[in-house]
C-alpha cells in the first residue's frame, strides 16, 4: 500500500500544472543559451518583503529579464518574417512549377494527337500499300497471259513466214515430200475451202513444166491464202505492240509505286516508334513535373504550420511576459506576516535576508523543472499537430 500511495503522490505531482516562475523560467531556458543567465535574473529580479524598497541591482535583474522576454518574442516574430519570405518564394515556384507542369501537360497531349494522326496515315499506308501490291500482281498475272499470247502469236508467224517462203521456193521449181507436207498443214489451219484443200496436194506435187492452167491458179489461190494468213498474224502483232509496251510500262510503273508505298510505309513505322518513345518520356516529364509541386505544396504545409506554431508561440511569450510584470509588481508576504503590518527596522535586514533565500529556493528549483520544459508550451495553448 505504501508504494501505490507514493506512486499516486507522484503521479499528482507530475500533474500540477506549472506556476508562474516556472513558466518564465521555461520561456527564459528555452530562448537563452545558458540556464545560468536565467537562474541569476530569477534569483535577483523578484521583490521583496512587502514594504521594502527594491535594490537597483533588482531593479536591473527586472529589466534584464523583461528585455530578454522582448528578445525571445522578436526572436519568433523574425522567425515569422523569414516564413513569410520562404512563403512568397514557395508561391512563386508552385505558380512556375503548375505553368511547367502544365505545359508540359500540353504537350503530352499534343505527342498523343500526333501519335493519333500518324496511326491513322501508318493505316491508310498500308491500305495503299495493299491495294498497290493487288494491283502490281493483277497487272502481273495479266501482262503474264498477254506475254504468252504474243509468244504464241509471233511463233504462229514465223511459222507461217517460213511456209510462204517454202510455196514461194516451190513455186520456182525447188521442193520436197516434207515442204509439201507443210504447205498441205499450213493451209489447213487457214480453213480455206473445200475444193481447195483437195486440189492443193496434186497441184504441189507437180514440176512447173508439168503445171497445167488449173493447178497454177490453184497453187496462185494457195499463195494469196498463205499470204493473206501471214499479213494476219503480222499485223497482229503489230497491234499488240503499243499494247504490250503500255502493259510494261504500267507493270514498270506499279512496281516502283509498290517500292515508293513500302518506303513510305516502313518510314511511318519508324516516326510512330520515335513519337511513341518522345511521349513516353514526355509523360514522365510530365509525373517529374507533377511531383515537384507535391514536393513544393508540402513544403508549403510545413511552414505553414511552422508560421501558426510560432503565432502561438508569440501569444505565449506575451502571456509570460504579463506573468512576469505581475510577479514583479507583486509583494511577498513571509509566513504569518500581516500585509498591513509594517516590518520593525531593527529586524528588516533579516527579513530580506530571509525573503531572498525562499525565492532563490524556488526559482532555483523552477529553473531545474524548466530546463525539461524546454521548447515546450508551458502555458497549454493551443497549438496545431504538425502533419
Amino acid at each position: 500500500m505504501g508504494k501505490r500511495q507514493a506512486s499516486g503522490a507522484a503521479a499528482a505531482a507530475a500533474k500540477k500544472p506549472p506556476t508562474d516562475i516556472e513558466l518564465v523560467a521555461a520561456i527564459l531556458t528555452e530562448f537563452e543559451t545558458s540556464t545560468g543567465f536565467a537562474k541569476a535574473i530569477l534569483a535577483k529580479g523578484l521583490p521583496k518583503a512587502s514594504g521594502l524598497e527594491p535594490t537597483d541591482e533588482q531593479e536591473q535583474a527586472c529589466e534584464q529579464i523583461s528585455e530578454a522576454l522582448k528578445a525571445a518574442r522578436q526572436q519568433v516574430l523574425d522567425k515569422q518574417g523569414s516564413h513569410d519570405l520562404q512563403l512568397q518564394e514557395v508561391h512563386a515556384s508552385i505558380a512556375a512549377l503548375e505553368a511547367a507542369a502544365e505545359e508540359v501537360g500540353r504537350e503530352v497531349v499534343k505527342k498523343q494527337q500526333a501519335i493519333a494522326a500518324q496511326e491513322e496515315a501508318l493505316h491508310e499506308a498500308q491500305s495503299s500499300h495493299s491495294e498497290v501490291q493487288a494491283e502490281h500482281a493483277k497487272a502481273e498475272k495479266s501482262g503474264k497471259a498477254f506475254k504468252s499470247k504474243g509468244a504464241k502469236l509471233r511463233q504462229e508467224t514465223s511459222k507461217f513466214a517460213a511456209i510462204v517462203d517454202a510455196l514461194t521456193a516451190l513455186l520456182h521449181g525447188s521442193s520436197s515430200e516434207g515442204v509439201v507436207k507443210s504447205i498441205i498443214a499450213g493451209l489447213q489451219e487457214c480453213s480455206p475451202e473445200q475444193a481447195l484443200l483437195a486440189a492443193a496436194p496434186c497441184a504441189l506435187a507437180l514440176t512447173p513444166e508439168a503445171r497445167g492452167p488449173f493447178d497454177k491458179l490453184t497453187l496462185e489461190l494457195v499463195q494469196e491464202v498463205l499470204t493473206t494468213k501471214l499479213q494476219e498474224l503480222q499485223k497482229e502483232i503489230a497491234d499488240r505492240e503499243p499494247e504490250e509496251a503500255h502493259q510494261q510500262a504500267e507493270l514498270l510503273g506499279l512496281w516502283a509505286l509498290s517500292d515508293i508505298e513500302h518506303a513510305k510505309l516502313e518510314a511511318l513505322k519508324h516516326s510512330l516508334e520515335k513519337a511513341k518513345a518522345e511521349a513516353e518520356e514526355t509523360k514522365k516529364a510530365s509525373t517529374q513535373s507533377r511531383n515537384k509541386v507535391l514536393q513544393q505544396q508540402k513544403s508549403l504545409n510545413a511552414i505553414l504550420v511552422q508560421k501558426t506554431l510560432d503565432e502561438a508561440k508569440v501569444a505565449e511569450i506575451d502571456q509570460v511576459a504579463e506573468i512576469f510584470q505581475r510577479l514583479a509588481a507583486a509583494e511577498v508576504v513571509l509566513p504569518g506576516q500581516d500585509v498591513n503590518m509594517e516590518a520593525p527596522d531593527v529586524h528588516g535586514d533579516q527579513a530580506t535576508m530571509d525573503v531572498d533565500e525562499t525565492v532563490a529556493k524556488e526559482t532555483e528549483s523552477a529553473i531545474s523543472k524548466s530546463a525539461g520544459v524546454s521548447h515546450g508550451n508551458a502555458l497549454h495553448v493551443p497549438t496545431p499537430m504538425v502533419a
